[in-house]
Protein backbone atom coordinates (compact mmCIF):
# COMPACT_ATOMS: atom_id res chain seq x y z
CA UNK A 1 0.00 0.00 0.00
CA UNK A 2 1.24 3.62 -0.92
CA UNK A 3 1.45 5.83 2.01
CA UNK A 4 0.24 9.16 1.96
CA UNK A 5 2.68 12.04 1.44
CA UNK A 6 1.09 14.13 3.94
CA UNK A 7 1.41 11.47 6.99
CA UNK A 8 4.99 11.20 5.26
CA UNK A 9 5.48 15.08 5.91
CA UNK A 10 5.16 14.91 9.66
CA UNK A 11 7.49 11.89 10.23
CA UNK A 12 8.64 13.09 13.90
CA UNK A 13 5.07 12.40 14.32
CA UNK A 14 4.69 9.30 13.33
CA UNK A 15 8.19 8.24 14.91
CA UNK A 16 7.02 9.22 18.21
CA UNK A 17 3.78 7.44 18.17
CA UNK A 18 5.73 5.04 16.80
CA UNK A 19 7.64 4.62 19.73
CA UNK A 20 5.02 4.88 21.83
CA UNK A 21 3.77 1.57 21.12
CA UNK A 22 1.43 2.69 18.13
CA UNK A 23 1.77 -0.70 15.43
CA UNK A 24 -0.17 1.59 12.57
CA UNK A 25 2.31 4.61 12.81
CA UNK A 26 5.20 2.65 12.72
CA UNK A 27 3.72 0.34 9.54
CA UNK A 28 3.31 3.84 7.74
CA UNK A 29 7.18 4.38 8.52
CA UNK A 30 8.23 0.28 7.59
CA UNK A 31 5.62 0.73 4.05
CA UNK A 32 7.64 4.15 3.62
CA UNK A 33 11.06 3.16 4.10
CA UNK A 34 11.10 -0.71 3.30
CA UNK A 35 11.97 -0.35 -0.36
CA UNK A 36 14.86 1.86 0.27
CA UNK A 37 15.81 -0.34 2.92
CA UNK A 38 16.10 -3.67 1.27
CA UNK A 39 17.77 -1.96 -1.40
CA UNK A 40 20.37 -0.56 0.85
CA UNK A 41 21.37 -4.37 2.40
CA UNK A 42 20.82 -5.71 -1.31
CA UNK A 43 23.73 -3.40 -2.83
CA UNK A 44 25.93 -5.00 0.30
CA UNK A 45 24.62 -8.26 0.24
CA UNK A 46 23.56 -9.41 -3.81
CA UNK A 47 20.99 -11.76 -2.39
CA UNK A 48 17.36 -11.07 -2.26
CA UNK A 49 17.01 -13.48 1.08
CA UNK A 50 19.69 -12.31 2.42
CA UNK A 51 18.78 -8.07 1.79
CA UNK A 52 14.82 -9.01 2.99
CA UNK A 53 16.70 -10.82 6.66
CA UNK A 54 18.56 -7.73 6.61
CA UNK A 55 16.03 -5.34 6.41
CA UNK A 56 13.32 -7.07 9.16
CA UNK A 57 16.21 -7.14 10.78
CA UNK A 58 16.72 -3.10 10.92
CA UNK A 59 13.00 -2.56 11.67
CA UNK A 60 12.96 -5.05 14.27
CA UNK A 61 15.87 -2.82 16.08
CA UNK A 62 14.08 0.11 14.68
CA UNK A 63 10.78 -1.39 17.05
CA UNK A 64 13.31 -1.57 19.63
CA UNK A 65 15.29 1.59 19.32
CA UNK A 66 12.88 3.86 18.73
CA UNK A 67 11.83 5.88 22.02
CA UNK A 68 15.55 6.46 22.50
CA UNK A 69 16.21 7.57 19.21
CA UNK A 70 16.23 11.78 18.46
CA UNK A 71 15.61 12.34 14.59
CA UNK A 72 18.39 14.29 13.05
CA UNK A 73 15.95 16.27 10.09
CA UNK A 74 12.81 15.25 9.31
CA UNK A 75 13.02 11.53 8.16
CA UNK A 76 13.62 8.47 9.64
CA UNK A 77 15.41 7.20 6.48
CA UNK A 78 18.94 7.96 7.20
CA UNK A 79 19.40 5.99 10.28
CA UNK A 80 17.01 2.88 8.75
CA UNK A 81 19.61 3.39 5.61
CA UNK A 82 22.66 3.33 7.93
CA UNK A 83 21.38 0.04 10.37
CA UNK A 84 20.43 -1.62 6.96
CA UNK A 85 24.08 -1.15 6.27
CA UNK A 86 25.30 -2.34 9.33
CA UNK A 87 23.20 -5.38 9.48
CA UNK A 88 24.44 -6.44 6.02
CA UNK A 89 27.73 -6.05 6.70
CA UNK A 90 27.03 -8.51 10.23
CA UNK A 91 25.47 -10.98 7.85
CA UNK A 92 28.29 -10.82 5.34
CA UNK A 93 31.08 -11.17 8.24
CA UNK A 94 28.64 -13.86 9.48
CA UNK A 95 28.94 -15.67 6.28
CA UNK A 96 32.61 -14.94 5.82
CA UNK A 97 33.06 -16.59 8.94
CA UNK A 98 31.36 -19.98 8.58
CA UNK A 99 33.13 -20.03 5.34
CA UNK A 100 36.26 -19.63 7.49
CA UNK A 101 35.14 -22.70 9.99
CA UNK A 102 34.23 -24.65 7.09
CA UNK A 103 37.52 -24.34 5.44
CA UNK A 104 39.31 -25.03 9.48
CA UNK A 105 36.86 -28.27 9.46
CA UNK A 106 37.89 -29.41 6.04
CA UNK A 107 41.96 -28.95 6.64
CA UNK A 108 40.96 -30.67 10.33
CA UNK A 109 39.11 -33.49 8.87
CA UNK A 110 41.70 -34.35 5.89
CA UNK A 111 44.85 -33.79 8.74
CA UNK A 112 42.96 -36.48 10.35
CA UNK A 113 42.22 -38.75 7.76
CA UNK A 114 46.49 -38.34 6.51
CA UNK A 115 47.33 -39.40 10.22
CA UNK A 116 44.98 -42.67 10.44
CA UNK A 117 46.28 -43.49 6.82
CA UNK A 118 49.46 -43.56 8.21
CA UNK A 119 48.26 -45.34 10.97
CA UNK A 120 47.22 -48.05 9.13
CA UNK A 121 50.00 -48.29 7.35
CA UNK A 122 52.25 -48.97 10.51
CA UNK A 123 49.79 -51.96 11.64
CA UNK A 124 50.09 -53.69 8.36
CA UNK A 125 53.73 -53.30 8.86
CA UNK A 126 53.49 -54.84 12.28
Amino acid sequence: QRVSEAAMHDQPTLVARAAAGSESAFRTLYRAHVRPVYWVAYGVLGDAGEAEEAAQETFVTAWRKLSGLQLRGASLLPWLTGTAYLHSVMIQEKKGMMKVWNMVLVILTYTAAIFFLHYLSKLQHM
